[in-house]
Parts: structure tokens; sequence; C-alpha cells
């Protein structure tokens, strides 16, 4: 509902426009500023010299797709928020995989073409191919991109004290065989007697073979190329001691809830569309070079099978 005595259909001059929104009136460049941060709130139109009609107030979803900025960033906050006021406890745990499909940057298909892509295959190649070379180039540099933007979202989270980060708890993944081409993954969470030490180390000899002698040096100087590098040393490491096919990390979360009330949305299903069809456009526009060499008949199918929302889960 609007804050203001808004009458919609109803022709305003600029001059009642400012009444309306108990602003100055202002010249040139300056007035076209403020009509254009209204129109960001209401459909404005301009119908003649001086003469607008107000038709609607936008509702969230639609406040944020008028943005031109930081508009991902304003989707995740306020589809993450609406999701934790409506956990049970205070305190979650959560990977960054997790967080990915939740907030329908991606698909549950993206996590079982990631770790199981023998299962995704038949469904993205077409009858006259044997393989599609840039996949792993693809789920690479969409984690890459979707990451960087649910991090920013918590940093900022973890700034306003709507949540605070405790802990980065290491998880160990283990995959059973079932068929031919099919597998179950078991996931524990790292031991404190035999597995954390032995994770411990690992982190260790990252850091001898990036010549740093405190953990907190790598996490503030090494760059994504460097991570994926750690990340390689680390599994391979484990892989040898504890037999693990790989490893992640669950977020542990303690939640303000009194603060992220008053930042949820009340269009959820509709913000969730939005804000997936808005990130299958940035995917298939995008400029990182590592999506720029895939060829856009590869990405849109990649982007169909493996992002949109709507896509049949493939089992």
């Amino acid at each position: 509902m609007s804050l203001y005595p808004v009458r919609y259909e109803t022709i305003y001059t600029y001059k009642k426009l400012c009444e309306l929104f108990k602003e100055d009136v202002l010249s040139g460049s300056q007035q076209r500023v403020q009509l254009k941060q209204w129109q960001k709130k209401y459909d404005i139109e301009r119908i003649a010299k001086d003469r607008y009609i107000i038709h609607k107030e936008y509702n969230d979803v639609e406040v944020i797709e008028q943005q031109t900025y930081f508009k991902s960033k304003q989707y995740v906050s306020a589809i993450l928020c609406t999701l934790l006021n409506n956990m049970p406890n205070n305190v979650i745990s959560v990977n960054m995989g997790q967080l990915l499909e939740i907030l329908n940057m991606v698909n549950k298909n993206f996590r079982q073409a990631k770790y199981n892509p023998e299962l995704i295959m038949p469904h993205i190649l077409e009858p006259d191919e044997e393989d599609i070379y840039d996949l792993p180039l693809f789920i690479e540099n969409v984690e890459k991109m979707s990451k960087r933007i649910v991090k920013d979202v918590l940093k900022d989270m973890e700034e306003r004290r709507l949540i605070m980060q405790i802990d980065y708890i290491p998880m160990l993944a283990y995959k059973i065989k079932t068929g031919e081409k099919t597998y179950i993954t078991q996931i524990h969470e790292a031991d404190n007697e035999k597995e954390r030490p032995i994770f411990i180390e690992a982190q260790r000899q990252v850091m001898a073979y990036f010549g740093y002698e405190e953990w907190t040096d790598c996490v503030t100087n090494l760059n994504y190329k460097q991570w994926k590098k750690a990340k390689e040393l680390m599994t391979a490491f484990l892989k040898e001691e504890l037999k693990i096919d790989y490893f992640f990390y669950n977020y542990k979360i303690v939640l303000n809830k009194e603060g992220i009330i008053d930042e949820i949305t009340h269009n959820f299903t509709q913000m969730q569309r939005s804000f997936n069809i808005y990130m299958q456009d940035r995917i298939l526009n995008s400029r990182m070079s590592g999506l720029k060499i895939i060829p856009a008949n590869h990405k849109k199918r990649y982007v169909e099978v493996l992002v949109d929302n709507q896509a049949e889960e493939i089992k």
C-alpha cells in the first residue's frame, strides 16, 4: 500500500507530483533525476508536457526489476531474508551449493552435472554428439559468478547485524557406486578426533605451497585460480588420507530474526522466478571470459537444463 494518497489514472502536473511526494520543486537535470527516482517505485507515464499519469505502485519484485545497478544483490537479499525468517531455529548450517539452489540461481540438475555429469549428459547432448567439452567450464564460471554475489550479500547482512557467521565446518563426501552410471553420495561433518586434524594438515600444506605462514594470509590473498589450485591440493591429500571423493564447507550462521523480518518479500514465488529469469539472461550475456568462449548454442542448452527453475529435475 502506498505511503502517499495517490490517485491512479489521474493527470498530475509536475508541481502536483512534488506536493504528493512531499518533495521540493526542482528544475533541469535535478528534476529529471527526481522523476527517475519516483519511477523506480511507481509506473509514471509522461503523456504531454508537464502532464503525468500514475498507473500503479510497483511491488517489491517490480521495484528490483526497474533497477540497473546491484540488481542481483537486491534479489538475493530479499529471497534469503525470507527463507531465513522461516527457519525454525536461530542457528543454521548450510553450504554454498544449497544456497545457490534455494535462491534459485541454479536448479537441482546443476549439482548433478557437477558431481555426476554422466547422468546429465544424455539430457543435454544432441543425437549426433558424443560429448560436450565445455560443460565443466560452464559450471565453474556460473559458480564463480553466483558465489561472488552470495558472499557479498552475506557479508553485507553481517555488517548490518542481520546474521553472524560463526564457523566454517568441513564436510567430507564419499561417492558409492550403485550401478554402471549411478552413485549415491554419503556426507558427514569431519570429526574432531581423526578427520579435522588431517583437514588442518591439508590446509597447512596449502600454506606451504603458496609460501604463507598463516592461514589468514591464504584467505586474504589467494585469487580465484589460486583457490581452485588450493582445493585441488587439499582434495588430493584428503583422498589419500581419508579416501574421500571431495569436500566442501558448511556455513554456521546465527540469525537475528528481529532484523531479518523487516527485509522479507511478500511476493516470494514471483521474486524467485523473476530472479531466476534474470540469472538466465545474465549468464547467457555474460562478459566473463570463461563464459564468452562457450558456443551460444551450448550455453543456451546448459541454461535450459541446469539453471532454469522450471526445468524438469533429472534423477
